[in-house]
Parts: C-alpha cells; sequence; structure tokens
C-alpha cells in the first residue's frame, strides 16, 4: 500500500509540474514526512532523508526536462554554465546545514518555504524584464543563496531561478528552460552529499540519507505523469488550478510548522 502511494504521490508531483510548473520536493517531502516512519526511518531522521530522496527524484527529471527545453532552443546555457557551479556550492552548503539542524528546524524551513511559493501561486508576481548587465559577483551571490534554499527544501530551485533570470532580461519561457537545466546542478551536488552522509540512520534501502526503493517509486509515477500535466494545462483552468494548490500548501506549511 505505501508502494502504491509512493507511485501516485510522483504522479501528482508529475502532473502539478506539467499544469503549473512546479512539483519535486513541494509535493514529495509533504508525503514522505508521513509516509517514511511506516518504512521504518526513525523519527528525528525522517525529514532529513525527505529531502535528500526528493533531490535524487530530481536528477532524472531535471535531465529529462532540460533535455525537453532544449530541443526548442529555450535553454540559455551561458546562464547555466554561469550559475552551476555556485548552485552546487550552494547545495553542498545545504548539506552541512542540514547536519546541523534538528527535525523542527528543517520542517519550518520547508514550512516557510512551501507559505512563499502558495503566495505566489495565488498571485504570481514577476519583476520586470532587466538587462543582461550583471554587477560583479552578483551571480555568485544569488546562486549560492538559490542553491542552498533549494537543497535544504528538497527542490529545484525554479521557483527562484525562473524570476531572477527575467529579471536579468532572459524572455520568461528561456528563463524556465533554463531554470530546468540549472537543477540539476543543485540536485546532483545535493544527492552527493547527502549519500556521503556520515553517520547515517539505520534502515533498509538507504544510501546515506537517500531513500533508493522511495526514489525509484516516486520517480516511476512521476515520469508518467508529466506528459499529461503539460497537455491538461491547455484544457484545464490553470488560474483555479493554481489558486488551488495555493491553498493545498498553506495547508502543507501550517501542518510542518513545528509546535
Amino acid at each position: 500500500m505505501d508502494g502504491v502511494l509512493l507511485v501516485l504521490t510522483g504522479a501528482l508531483a508529475g502532473l502539478l509540474a506539467g499544469l503549473v510548473g512546479i512539483g519535486g520536493g513541494l509535493v514529495t517531502v509533504p508525503a514522505m514526512v508521513w509516509l517514511l516512519p511506516h518504512l521504518g526511518v526513525a523519527p528525528q531522521w525522517v525529514m532529513h532523508v525527505a529531502v535528500a530522496t526528493a533531490l535524487a527524484v530530481i536528477v532524472p527529471t531535471a535531465l529529462l526536462s532540460a533535455r525537453s527545453h532544449q530541443r526548442r532552443q529555450a535553454v540559455d546555457w551561458a546562464w547555466v554554465w554561469r550559475l552551476a557551479p555556485v548552485l552546487a556550492m550552494g547545495s553542498l552548503l545545504a548539506v552541512m546545514l542540514a547536519g546541523q539542524l534538528s527535525r523542527p528546524l528543517l520542517q519550518g524551513v520547508f514550512a516557510l518555504f512551501a507559505a512563499v511559493v502558495a503566495l505566489l501561486l495565488w498571485r504570481p508576481i514577476l519583476p520586470s524584464a532587466g538587462q543582461c548587465r550583471v554587477r560583479p559577483g552578483e551571480s555568485w551571490l544569488v546562486g549560492a543563496g538559490i542553491g542552498l534554499w533549494a537543497a535544504l527544501t528538497g527542490t529545484g530551485g525554479g521557483t527562484l531561478v525562473v524570476p531572477y533570470l527575467h529579471w536579468r532580461g532572459l524572455p520568461l519561457r528561456r528563463a524556465v528552460g533554463t531554470a530546468a537545466a540549472c537543477g540539476l546542478p543543485i540536485a546532483l551536488a545535493g544527492v552527493l552529499g547527502f549519500s556521503l552522509w556520515s553517520p547515517a540512520p539505520e534502515g533498509s534501502g538507504l544510501l546515506g540519507l537517500v531513500h533508493l526503493p522511495v526514489a525509484g517509486l516516486l520517480l516511476l509515477g512521476s515520469l508518467a505523469a508529466v506528459p499529461w500535466g503539460a497537455r491538461l494545462a491547455h484544457r484545464l483552468p490553470v488560474g483555479v488550478l493554481r489558486r488551488v494548490l495555493a491553498l493545498v500548501l498553506l495547508l502543507v506549511a501550517w501542518r510542518l510548522w513545528p509546535a
């Protein structure tokens, strides 16, 4: 039964990714927080394992997404190469920081991020497109910050990368495609760090803090559902769906906020 729920959770994440452009950890982490204790993960490690496993799922999905956008010439590789090293560095910093955070604190970080995304879904705000001239050190500071925040929450960082790239002059569609490729260094660095985590919790199927069987089931559902989400985006009232999802994320933030 847990396996079925994980596949369905992955499918929901993939469906929402296609429908409204979010998914990943925002959907899978809350589900894993509930399901992982049933799979033998110790309570104090549940949030850490959920975040690490969500990043593992992002690796192949980011590859496929970036490939899809590249076919449409919607990836600005100059920006990807500029940001990738600092995104990865920020992600590795997140792994080290997570080691100092208790489960309640890590849940609080995730809950805060979910609430912010909910507000952005309810009323999307994008900065006006600006010039591509970047101040010295700006991309390093912004990239490291995005990588840190994204890895701490088990997300690909697109919610933060897209507005930044659009503000820096990229057309919105190109910013989305570039952000998809930027999710790969965040996820790869995070998975590497969490996989080598020591000490790691005891449990079947764990590689460091990455729960491999759970990641596989989530990925199975996600990859199957992403194309359907993209198709439904052209048929369903996406504006209404965004607001429903915003309310759900606010509920998630409330439930995960440490007492």
